[in-house]
């Protein structure tokens, strides 16, 4: 993939970060919290995130043929990872990288994540949570990036399990959408530039 310049380089991930930031009121431990996630520190990842991934490598697994419900340390209800599986299984494309550059307010931005479940008219993203209120991820900004990065996709879809049942919250794939994620974009390259000295990842910065 032929790489565009550009200045700053962001993914969905990030930006939420900088505005849960923000929406607490930019308390010390969340500010240090967010400049080592710009800089990549790494970090042990918590046990429900890890819940996450197995059960997730449980479905794709069987989605394969494997029937896997197992993994880790973890042990998954088959009838619920049967059922994710069948949701799931006539996509084209799993874990699959897409990114675009696009101009804002302060140059030009690279836009990156992976897609769980590929789709020719949508985009599946795969969820687990302790517990779920329709809703939940409104505020999230993966709707928002992937749409602009793939804007001929119709719909963004959170496909949600509390390993108890599933649920589904789709996001209409409109320009409002990017608007929103490319105008947080830039309060996020403000919040970098006032903190520059403490940034020592440069990739953020491009090319």
């Amino acid at each position: 993939m032929t790489k565009t310049k550009h200045n700053f380089y962001v993914t969905p991930t990030l930006i939420d970060s900088f505005l849960w930031f923000e929406r607490f009121g930019r308390p010390q431990d969340k500010f240090e919290e967010l400049i080592n996630k710009i800089n990549k520190v790494p970090i042990e990842f918590p046990e429900s995130a890890k819940k996450g991934v197995a059960f997730e490598d449980c479905v794709n697994l069987t989605i394969s043929g494997q029937e896997i419900y197992k993994k880790d340390s973890f042990i998954f209800d088959s009838h619920l990872v049967n059922k994710v599986a069948n949701k799931l299984k006539n996509n084209i494309g799993t874990q699959v990288w897409i990114e675009k550059t696009v101009p804002f307010e302060f140059g030009s931005v690279r836009v990156g994540g992976f897609v769980d479940y590929d789709y020719s008219d949508k985009i599946i993203d795969l969820k687990t949570t302790a517990n779920y209120k329709l809703g939940k991820y409104k505020e999230y900004q993966q709707h928002r990036a992937y749409g602009l990065i793939k804007p001929e996709k119709k719909e963004f879809i959170y496909f949600v399990t509390d390993f108890d049942n599933t649920y589904i919250e789709p996001y209409i794939n409109k320009k409002s959408n990017h608007d929103e994620f490319l105008y947080n974009t830039g309060l996020f390259w403000e919040f970098t530039q006032e903190n520059i000295n403490l940034i020592t990842d440069k990739k953020i910065f491009g090319n």
